[in-house]
């Protein structure tokens, strides 16, 4: 799910208000008018940054605060860095990912994950969208082996076998008769 909201701590340095989401980062591509910086900094406030709109607003700074990395969440990245399996898949399985496959990175990253665990892989959608593309670039970016089935019959084509026998069956008896 993508985020609708994206929370910043205005910062002054040199006379320039500077803008940092709760990781650190500061967020050069968010514009927000220095009037609002300058009253969220007196005040302590932080500022509500609406991505969708590109609207601002001073919320408490308690709400940026509870965005930030707690102990236990650090703890946790760490062991993302101890354990290799994790490790490839949440930092290195990006890199293999083709420039050619469009596909945001936590896709791509259930995608290696689910097949660094042996699991088969189902995919759906619209024809077109690339699912053979992204599977088949997923075996080689791993070197595994690739399986297709060219054809799953629908429920809507079993029917459809279904009533073609039917008619077939009935034109045999009426021959017999």
């Amino acid at each position: 799910m993508k985020k609708k909201f994206e929370y910043l701590r205005v910062v002054q340095e040199n006379g320039k208000y500077r803008l940092y989401d709760p990781y650190g980062v500061e967020q050069k591509d968010i514009y927000v008018r220095d009037i609002m910086c300058e009253k969220a900094l007196l005040n302590g406030q932080c500022i509500r940054y609406n991505i969708e709109s590109g609207t601002s607003m001073r919320k408490p700074i308690e709400m940026f605060n509870d965005r930030q990395l707690k102990e236990v969440e650090v703890k946790t990245s760490n062991n993302i860095e101890a354990d290799p399996i994790l490790n490839f898949i949440h930092n290195e399985s990006v890199d293999l990912r083709p420039k050619t496959l469009v596909m945001p990175d936590l896709k791509w990253k259930y995608l290696v994950r689910s097949a660094m665990r042996s699991k088969n892989i189902m995919m759906t959608g619209a024809a077109g969208c690339g699912k053979t593309m992204a599977a088949k670039k997923l075996v080689e970016a791993l070197d595994r082996p690739h399986y297709n089935l060219k054809k799953i019959i629908t429920h809507d084509e079993l029917l459809l076998m279904q009533k073609d026998l039917r008619i077939k069956i009935k034109s045999v008896k009426k021959l017999e008769s």
